[in-house]
């Protein structure tokens, strides 16, 4: 969930924007790669539904702490005396965090509204629109 500020903490200046990108499109390519989950995984435990992607996910899950150990932050901390340090109000006005801002909310959206169809998929289609289409056909 902010592996985007890992990113920026751990990057070199010159890296620092392109590595929030991937973690970004890492998110998106995740939404796009969950029906994939869904559907491959299905029959992985018999007898236990939905276990399957669930599994799919703690393995995942045990890759990402495995790479996350890892990770090495450096540390920060208080501003020391005589530092100085831009206010949040001046650091939102400027168009590139403008920006940024929106970036991560279409990306966010994005994965979002892909998690939720994944759902819809994965159980063979919505039961929501199924019984709601077959509402509008009995009028």
């Amino acid at each position: 969930m902010y592996y985007r500020f890992a990113a920026a903490d751990v990057a070199s200046p010159a890296f620092r924007s392109r590595a929030i990108s991937f973690v970004m499109a890492g998110g998106v390519a995740a939404a796009f790669l969950c029906p994939w989950n869904a559907s491959a995984g299905a029959d992985l435990i018999a007898g236990v539904p939905s276990g399957g992607p669930y599994l799919v996910i703690a393995i995942l899950a045990l890759l990402a702490i495995s790479l996350l150990i890892q990770l090495r932050v450096p540390p920060s901390g208080e501003p020391h005396p005589g530092e100085t340090f831009r206010p949040m109000a001046t650091i939102a006005l400027q168009p590139g965090f403008l920006v940024a801002v929106l970036a991560a909310a279409v990306g966010y959206a994005i994965m979002v509204l892909l998690g939720i169809g994944c759902n819809f998929l994965f159980v063979g289609g919505s039961t929501l629109l199924s019984s709601s289409h077959t509402e509008v056909e009995r009028r």
